[in-house]
């Protein structure tokens, strides 16, 4: 065998090898990995103990709280998107699209108030100083969740 051949066998075999990793990398994307940005709980939560500087009873508390909110929000946030889809499914307005206009309502009441009952349980933990930023912090989630025209959007945690 020649050096030509050698060779042309061994690049076949890298570019066979590339195709490979890369079929596998595209094949076996995860779907469940966190969101990256403002949406992945643990970077907003980082962002949060540093904004108002919690000490180690704090955090831990506030993580506690975190997690079942982020727990809750997310069934809560199925419901409603199974309850979305299905009223958007039926066509015709009648007993049973209201029903699931009610039961969309219902739902998102139901993500308001986990959201106020969450903020609550953060302002317990927090103390005097830390209290006089938690209203401003609030208000600066609201604005940061509208969409292009103003109107209210739902973002998934």
């Amino acid at each position: 065998m020649n050096k030509t051949k050698l060779l042309g066998l061994l690049v076949g075999l890298l570019v066979l090898l590339n195709v490979a990793i890369l079929s596998y990398l595209f094949l076996n994307k995860q779907d469940n990995r966190p969101p990256r940005g403002p949406h992945n709980p643990e970077m907003r939560a980082m962002r949060i103990i540093e904004r108002f500087d919690f000490d180690d009873t704090q955090i831990a508390l506030f993580e506690k709280s975190k997690d079942k909110h982020v727990e809750q929000s997310k069934e809560l946030y199925k419901q409603l998107e199974e309850a979305s889809v299905a009223y958007y499914n039926h066509s015709e307005i009648n007993a049973t699209k209201d029903s699931l206009y009610a039961q969309v309502e219902s739902i998102t009441q139901l993500v308001y108030k986990a959201n106020d009952i969450h903020f609550n349980e953060v302002r317990k933990i927090c103390n005097q100083e830390q209290l006089s930023k938690m209203d401003e912090f609030i208000k600066s989630l609201v604005s940061n969740n509208k969409g292009p025209r103003g109107e209210r959007r739902m973002k998934r945690e």
